[in-house]
């Protein structure tokens, strides 16, 4: 890459989930230009610190953008043309920062775009194991899946229910109550809850107690992690993590109610949202609140032509 940016007249930074910029480099043509515009290593550029640009577009949206020239919102940077795309890692889907490449308006090429995407791609294949958050990590907002020690496992829909359910109880649940939990009133007999432990017990390596059930290994789950970064006022991070209804297919009782309620808070907290790179976000992504996004959108935007 640092040839391609000596040879190309480009300067090329790396952010991390933040905009802050981790590592640049420039062709002599671009240095002097990053530098005065602090588009150099420990440089913010999320869009809350300097408005619209390719780097905090494309973490915000999570895809690749290209950004041109009167397109920044920084008159500084309006004779640049910058590309950007996202890196994403390859089993969790986490976005761990973004890649741009920039260079000056009158040097665009089509071939931008797509080069900087698989350079990030390239990036994100080649990174070391990320260390995960815990051994066990339940992602339930969305498309469900379910990662043991950095490696994805394939279960049924009843069996990742069974492991949210114990996710929400650490303290377990002993087999009756996990039963109502999970089946309320219906005639589903316990041994065919009792073979669905077991076999999550050997999908785990055993790391399933019994008398009462419980998750014996560490666990993050992201439905657990939003109604904490909701508790806590960190809108923005559950915002960005509001991939989807909690289990949207499940009749849990239990795990209705706690969509139910994340549902409930998160419609508020979109209803409230103020900011329309966040509002893009959610419409893009197709997922639970997008309609209300999209309303709130058009809302801002009728607002905006009034003042």
């Amino acid at each position: 890459m640092q040839q391609l940016v000596k040879e190309g007249q480009l300067v090329a930074a790396i952010a991390d989930p933040c905009g802050r910029l981790l590592w640049t480099c420039a062709s002599g043509y671009m240095s002097r230009r990053a530098e005065k515009l602090n588009f150099t290593a420990g440089g913010h550029w999320a869009e809350r610190d300097v408005g619209t640009n390719a780097v905090g577009l494309s973490l915000t949206l999570k895809r690749a953008v290209t950004v041109f020239s009167s397109e920044h919102y920084s008159p500084y940077v309006q004779d640049w043309v910058c590309y950007a795309a996202p890196i994403i890692h390859p089993i969790t889907g986490e976005c761990l920062g973004a890649l741009d490449i920039s260079t000056t308006w009158n040097k665009h090429t089509p071939l931008g775009q797509s080069a900087t995407t698989q350079l990030a791609q390239s990036i994100a294949q080649s990174l070391p194991s990320v260390l995960p958050r815990a051994e066990l990590e339940l992602f339930a907002l969305g498309q469900p899946k379910v990662v043991f020690r950095g490696k994805p496992v394939n279960l049924p829909p009843r069996q990742i229910e069974i492991l949210c359910l114990l996710a929400l109880h650490p303290d377990g649940l002993n087999l009756q109550q996990l039963h109502a939990a999970i089946y309320g009133d219906a005639p589903v007999s316990l041994s065919t809850l009792k073979a669905d432990v077991s076999h999550l017990r050997r999908c785990l390596d055993g790391e399933i107690g019994s008398r009462p059930y419980r998750l014996t290994t560490s666990t993050w789950a992201d439905f657990i992690h939003i109604w904490r970064a909701l508790d806590t006022q960190r809108t923005n991070e559950a915002m960005a993590m509001y991939r989807g209804a909690f289990l949207v297919a499940s009749e849990s009782p239990e795990i209705q109610e706690w969509r139910h309620c994340i549902d409930a808070v998160m419609t508020q907290l979109i209803d409230n949202c103020d900011s329309p790179q966040l509002l893009l976000h959610k419409i893009s992504q197709s997922v639970n609140g997008s309609i209300m996004a999209r309303d709130r959108l058009i809302e801002l935007l009728d607002r905006s032509q009034y003042n």
